[in-house]
């Protein structure tokens, strides 16, 4: 037996077992929107969330990829896989790889296993990227095609499940988006409507500013110096990470600097945090539960008083929050949403009761979301302890 191989494994290296075609971006006028040609695909940003996103064709291909091979991200960040669903056209940022003496399905298995490793060969570099000779000396060790074939099986099952739960989640959010549009803007059961600054709305709601029906409180602006222990600070990190607040990933503070960033501002359940700065400006988080933390740079919090604190949140989070604020948004170095801008968004105010019933129906939906989003985790990290087990030999599988 080979020590660096489980019994009955070889030893081998990607070229040698598989073709490669490294990709080239072709001219740019042979770019367009309307389908003529192939689909192009650049880099990591065309992959999509499950299979790859056509945003452009190209009609004068210069590298092409056929269907069902795999692509591999080869400049930074090294390492993203996915599969090409049709025949397509390549750019430098990508490498397509089709098996000649390997399972395909099981080097598209293996290959996303090992990527963390080829971002070791690519370090070192001026930008982080790995070249076709690097890419074709890289090591594998694998089992017999038999072996190959039962293994990509397993793997490929626990795939489909992820593929549909993730689809599951898309629908639960595609009915949250429509049962926000229509909750927010017609409300429950009214039949007479109105024009108002937000559009139509039920004839006995009123629209008031942000300010009339909650407190606006601005972060201290003043660059903090952080620890390795003591008192988590919620940055614009946290809060366009999720609809609810989650500090696990803060950055943490010491007790003065704790003690200097509260002064105006101690968080509180039923407050939303807005992003004001940046990319992300008009992000927004919900406090569901009661936390100690201090609120960083470039970020403000909103108090509710005398409005239904999920319902004022559910609103900032809609089409017609959102849209406000970006009418509202000074377009500088970065983008900025200045406070007076958030006291000044216009919201539709139902009764206190219809405001409960209207954020009571749009929270279950999004209980809904974060218990799938639970078994996606947990399937995620199923399959990759499963890929560690079988796609190192650690458990063998029977094959027939």
């Amino acid at each position: 037996m080979n020590k660096a191989a489980p019994d009955g494994w070889s030893l081998s290296n990607l070229g040698s077992v598989a073709e490669l075609t490294m990709g080239q971006s072709p001219s740019s006028n042979t770019y367009n929107d309307v389908g003529d040609g192939l689909p192009f695909f650049q880099g990591k940003a065309d992959f999509g969330t499950h299979n790859p996103t056509v945003r452009v064709w190209c009609s004068e291909p210069t590298k092409i990829a056929e269907e069902n091979s795999i692509l591999f991200s080869v400049r930074a960040p090294v390492g993203d896989v996915n599969i090409t669903p049709v025949q397509c056209c390549i750019g430098r940022g990508l490498a397509a790889i089709t098996g000649t003496s390997v399972n395909q399905s099981y080097l598209y298995q293996k290959i996303q296993f090992v990527n963390h490793r080829f971002q070791l060969v690519a370090q070192g570099s001026t930008f982080e990227a790995v070249n076709g000779s690097e890419m074709r000396d890289f090591p594998l060790a694998l089992p017999p095609l038999p072996e190959q074939q039962k293994i990509a099986a397993i793997l490929s099952s626990v795939d489909d499940v992820i593929e549909k739960t993730r689809s599951q989640i898309d629908k639960l959010k595609d009915l949250k988006t429509g049962m926000m549009q229509e909750l927010l803007t017609r409300g429950i059961g009214h039949t007479e409507f109105k024009d108002s600054p937000v559009g139509r709305i039920p004839a006995v709601w009123d629209v008031v500013q942000v300010n009339d029906v909650a407190d606006v409180v601005d972060s201290m602006h003043q660059t903090p110096s952080f620890s390795e222990i003591g008192i988590p600070m919620v940055r614009v990190t946290e809060i366009r990470q999720g609809e609810i607040l989650d500090i696990s990933g803060a950055v943490l503070v010491d007790e003065e600097t704790f003690n200097l960033f509260t002064r105006n501002y101690q968080p509180k359940h039923g407050d939303t945090l807005i992003a004001r700065v940046g990319a992300y400006f008009g992000a927004t988080a919900f406090i569901d539960d009661e936390y100690q933390f201090c609120l960083g740079q470039n970020t403000a919090s909103i108090r509710p008083q005398g409005i239904c604190a999920q319902y004022l949140f559910d609103f900032l989070n809609s089409e017609s929050g959102r849209s406000q604020m970006e009418d509202a948004v000074a377009v500088g170095a970065q983008p900025s949403l200045s406070l007076k801008a958030v006291k000044e968004l216009k919201v539709p105010i139902p009764p206190l009761g219809e405001q409960q019933k209207i954020s009571d129906a749009i929270s279950s939906v999004r209980q809904k979301i974060l218990i799938v989003c639970d078994k996606l985790d947990s399937l995620n990290l199923s399959k990759r302890a499963l890929m560690q087990d079988l796609l190192t030999g650690k458990v063998r599988v029977k094959v027939d």
